[in-house]
């Protein structure tokens, strides 16, 4: 059972004199009780005893607030004064007067302590001076102190318990009080976000809390162990001194500080005061990241300010309330003009509905990326601006404005309009170059025939000609053939240029190749010629286009031949979303030289007598890869031993122009090609 703390009973003159009377009183008790007198003068006794009590009542009342009480150990009666009925809710007709009723009043998880306190007075003679807790019938719980004097007759036995009994219930509450506040306190100390150092007068720490150790990186006996200059800069001292001086007349200075951390010096903003007991008290805030928003921030301000766009913030009514140089720059206006004013005065006439809606994107917390539209200079000139507006907000989170960043593309969007003007006269000259080439081709082709069949018809009759009449007329047949084929070429060229009707299929390129194949079965087993497939994807691409690509990469494996039998090997591997063909050969092989030069529309490596064709086999396979956004080209070459040729068409319809990533094109490399 837990003890409460003392507490003093009155006042010490008080209190002595009250010992002194006690005392005095208890001696004439001892005197009645040892004396042998008549019955006739036991009632004298008797009412002499009542007297004494009621003196000692009267002198507690003088002490103050004092109850008294008096325990007949002999008969067990226990008689109290009238305060001591007060203290317990009690009347004299209430209480039962005996021991046995005063120890059901005690607290239950007092009752032991109390018993054993008398207990000890009454065998050890030790001093009964006790607090405790009693209930009375409301059940109202009090605190009571009391001190009591055991008389003792002759032979030593106790025959009486003399005491004194304050209430102490208010003092109790107000001490429990206190003692909460006082660890309140503490915890609100321990356990504050900023670091709390309080140091004695000699300047030793002598208290720290734990935002303290975890902002210097110290240990608490490790601060516990240092003074106050043993954490700041040494050419600070002077200031410290001044620091000082100024809390001693009670101010309270707050200041930036460089206070020593285990590591580094760390930034803090202090606030420090001086205790009551002459103790320096300071609590320490780190300031680290608000110095690195405060860069950031003036790093911020600076490229602000630098920029070439104009960049502005208003409120949610549409005040503008900052203007940058660049804004200045765009639209004429100064800082001094604008501010305060109403963003509509750039905004045109025709476009003033455009405002609210933004501001109502805005307030739903929407952000408005690249809006392009027009605005107005303070000189009136109209300009084509792309606006990406954010909105604003403040440390709560609630949306207070908006900041805009307005890009003047006037000047873009002129030279976008004059290239797209290009483009479109491109387009049409070469729509108009297409169909002259595919009608050209088309059309000379007729009297291309009639002069082949006159030829033919003179030669029939060379039996007529002279040598040389003859030399011509094999001249015009050649050149006529000549000119067939490059028709012929020509054509199919004009063809590769021109889209599909339809929207661009996905086509399983294995079975394109086998009808590829089939055709030129022929050829195949007249070379003795063999082909290797592995498994091949699907492409967006249309069939007449690919058929194309396989028909002229194979016919060029099988025409430029050595001596072996020619092999060929044809392999993809997809990759980002392409499909890269490889084409391998055993065949002649290109020089280095010529790897683009190959690619040229009639360009050719080889003469007419060597090998026949126009050399716009290879041009017409590069338009077409190029149509889908792919592309060929000779991945390697080795003169006598043969080539691997690639090219790249997309897995899916709108890929996108370009040739493919380099990651399509490293996959062809690391592919195990024959060549």
């Amino acid at each position: 059972m837990s003890e409460g703390p003392t507490f003093a009973l009155a006042p010490q003159t008080a209190t002595e004199d009250l010992k002194r009377r006690i005392l005095e009183l208890e001696g004439e008790v001892n005197d009645l009780h040892a004396s042998r007198v008549p019955a006739t003068e036991a009632a004298l006794r008797e009412a002499e005893a009542r007297r004494i009590i009621e003196e000692r009542h009267r002198l507690a009342l003088d002490a103050g607030a004092i109850g008294l009480w008096d325990w007949d150990i002999s008969n067990n009666r226990v008689v109290w004064s009238e305060l001591v009925y007060e203290f317990h809710g009690l009347t004299p007709e209430t209480f039962g007067g005996t021991s046995e009723d005063f120890q059901r009043l005690i607290h239950p998880e007092d009752a032991e302590r109390v018993g054993q306190a008398i207990y000890a007075a009454l065998e050890a003679g030790q001093p009964y001076d006790l607090e405790f807790r009693v209930v009375n019938p409301d059940g109202k719980i009090r605190w009571l102190s009391t001190k009591a004097q055991v008389v003792r007759d002759p032979q030593g036995h106790a025959v009486r318990m003399l005491g004194a009994t304050q209430d102490i219930t208010g003092a109790r509450q107000a001490q429990q009080q206190l003692n909460s506040a006082t660890e309140a306190l503490h915890s609100l100390i321990e356990y504050a976000p900023d670091g709390v150092l309080v140091a004695d007068s000699s300047g030793r720490y002598v208290n720290v809390n734990s935002a303290a150790c975890a902002l210097l990186g110290y240990t608490r006996q490790e601060l516990l162990a240092m003074t106050v200059g043993d954490l700041i800069r040494p050419e600070d001292g002077a200031r410290q001194a001044q620091l000082i001086a100024s809390l001693s007349v009670g101010k309270v200075e707050v200041g930036e500080w460089d206070l020593k951390g285990k590591h580094e010096w760390i930034p803090v903003e202090l606030s420090a005061s001086m205790l009551p007991d002459g103790r320096l008290q300071a609590f320490a805030r780190d300031m680290r990241e608000r110095r690195r928003l405060q860069s950031a921030a003036v790093h911020l301000a600076a490229i602000v300010e630098s920029s070439d766009d104009a960049i502005i913030s208003k409120d949610l009514t549409g005040t503008i309330t900052s203007w940058n140089r660049g804004a200045e720059r765009v639209f004429g206006y100064t800082a001094e003009e604008v501010i305060g004013k109403p963003v509509m005065i750039l905004i045109p006439p025709d476009r003033l509905q455009e405002e609210p809606e933004i501001l109502r994107r805005l307030q739903r917390g929407e952000r408005v990326d690249h809006f392009e539209t027009i605005r107005r200079r303070k000189d009136g000139t109209l300009l084509n601006i792309s606006l990406t507006i954010s909105p604003v907000r403040d440390l709560t989170g609630r949306i207070v404005g908006a900041s805009k960043i307005a890009r003047d593309i006037t000047e873009q969007k002129r030279a976008e309009e004059d290239s797209e003007r290009s483009n479109r006269d491109l387009r049409r000259a070469n729509q108009d170059l297409e169909t002259f080439a595919y009608s050209a081709s088309h059309d000379l082709q007729e009297p291309l025939r009639m002069i082949a069949i006159s030829a033919q018809l003179l030669e029939r009759k060379a039996g007529d000609l002279t040598d040389e009449n003859k030399y011509f007329l094999k001249s015009i047949l050649d050149g006529a053939g000549r000119m067939q084929t490059l028709l012929e070429d020509l054509l199919s060229y004009t063809r590769a240029t021109r889209q599909g009707e339809g929207p661009v299929p996905v086509l399983e390129s294995g079975k394109v190749l086998e009808a590829v194949l089939q055709h030129f079965r022929p050829s195949l087993d007249l070379n003795h010629a063999k082909v290797d497939i592995s498994p091949l994807p699907s492409v967006a691409v249309y069939e007449v286009h690919l058929i194309q690509l396989f028909q002229n990469l194979i016919g060029n494996a099988l025409k430029y031949r050595r001596t072996e039998d020619p092999y060929v090997q044809i392999s993809a591997v997809e990759a980002g979303g392409w499909n890269v063909f490889s084409v391998s050969d055993n065949g002649l092989g290109i020089d280095r030289r010529f790897r683009e030069q190959i690619f040229g529309l009639f360009k050719r490596l080889h003469t007419r007598e060597e090998f026949p064709g126009s050399g716009i086999g290879l041009a017409i396979c590069k338009r077409i890869a190029e149509q889908y956004g792919g592309s060929i080209w000779l991945e390697r070459s080795v003169p006598g031993r043969g080539s691997v040729f690639c090219f790249s068409l997309p897995t899916w319809p709108g890929r996108g122009a370009g040739r493919p990533s380099g990651g399509a094109e490293a996959a062809s490399r690391n592919h195990d090609l024959a060549g």
